[in-house]
């Protein structure tokens, strides 16, 4: 509900906690500079230095447009981000396995990807198509995102969520398997 309909006593509560709890903390990250301006005007200029903007799903054109696009002369599917534990790469590297031998496919993986992928993909002999980057600056991941012929997502169970990933992707321009 809108804090406007608790009672008042609620909100000068919540915002004597809120008071408190900024006070002491080092940092506050939001994902929106709107955010951090209504945090600044709720509670004041003391906070400027310890808050910062961290944007989730908001990708700027510019920054990708200005980031020229070189397609290799191989097929190249390219995932950036962070495997999860409700989103594992098993089943796509198992799938993975008919370009192997020959196959003019390569599958670059960028991010934190835990060691237990990269075992995966040995284990099944794909060293030789998928290849683990680790992790880029944002300027290497557009880049690479802008080289691939088709940008790889893994979803969440029950389609409940769309990652933010999916609009990182939708700003490279690229199709989406997903």
């Amino acid at each position: 509900p809108e804090s406007s309909q608790y009672p008042s006593w609620r909100r000068k509560l919540d915002f004597l906690v809120e008071s408190m709890l900024l006070r002491k903390t080092a940092a506050v990250v939001v994902t929106t500079p709107e955010t951090r301006e209504a945090f600044l005007s709720v509670f004041g200029e003391g906070l400027n230095q310890r808050i910062y903007v961290a944007p989730v799903a908001q990708f700027y054109s510019a920054e990708y447009d200005s980031i020229p696009s070189f397609l290799p002369h191989h097929f190249q599917i390219s995932f950036t981000g962070m495997y999860d534990s409700t989103r594992q790469p098993y089943s796509f590297y198992d799938a993975a396995k008919v370009f192997q031998g020959g196959s003019n496919v390569r599958i670059c993986v960028a991010g934190i990807i835990a060691r237990t992928y990269s075992k995966y993909v040995h284990s099944r002999g794909l060293d030789s198509i998928v290849c683990h980057m680790g992790r880029l600056h944002r300027r290497e991941t557009v880049q690479l995102q802008r080289d691939s012929h088709v940008l790889l997502s893994f979803g969440w169970p029950g389609g409940v969520q769309v990652p933010c990933k999916i609009y990182e992707y939708f700003a490279a321009r690229r199709p989406i398997l997903h």
